[in-house]
């Protein structure tokens, strides 16, 4: 897996077999390239969309590559507080 950066752009070939993650480095632009032997990568249907991409965070990415598939997936809703805390000691 890449190096974590702001963006990540993942491409695969039509068969699904190849997959490349471009990304900023920190001093230029890298390629991380991943040929499986056996069956695909699984994205999300673009069928079902109006655009030629989707966006992805990093844990449905983290997903595609550990081989999960996302049909049936769901993210629940978790409470997020606006509340900052500070070294509370």
């Amino acid at each position: 897996m890449p190096k974590q950066s702001k963006y990540q752009f993942a491409f695969k070939n039509k068969n699904g077999y190849y997959l490349k993650i471009l990304y900023f480095d920190g001093d230029g632009f890298a390629i991380w390239y991943k040929k499986l032997a056996k069956r695909t990568f699984k994205f999300p249907d673009l069928e079902k969309y109006n655009c030629s991409g989707i966006e992805i965070d990093d844990s449905t990415l983290r997903l595609v590559l550990d081989g999960i598939e996302l049909i049936n997936i769901r993210k629940r809703n978790r409470f997020k507080s606006d509340i900052v805390f500070e070294n509370i000691v």
